[in-house]
C-alpha cells in the first residue's frame, strides 16, 4: 500500500523577501530545533560551551 500524503503544504526552511529600498530580508519558516542541521548546530555549541569553559579552567590553574 502507498502512503498517501495529507494535504500539508511543503514551506521552504528559508524565505527571502526584496525590500522597496533594495535590501534583502530572510525569514526563517521552521522552528531551527526540528530540523536535522539545527540540532547539530544546538549540539555543537552545547560541547563548545562545555569543553570551552572546562578547558579554560584547567588551562588557568596550570598557569597558577
Amino acid at each position: 500500500m502507498k502512503k498517501e500524503k495529507n494535504n500539508v503544504e511543503n514551506k521552504k526552511f528559508i524565505k527571502t523577501k526584496n525590500r522597496l529600498d533594495g535590501g534583502i530580508e530572510v525569514e526563517i519558516q521552521k522552528d531551527p530545533s526540528k530540523t536535522t542541521i539545527g540540532k547539530i548546530f544546538a549540539i555543537i555549541i552545547s560541547f563548545i560551551t562545555i569543553f570551552g569553559s572546562v578547558g579554560a579552567l584547567i588551562y588557568l590553574l596550570l598557569q597558577m
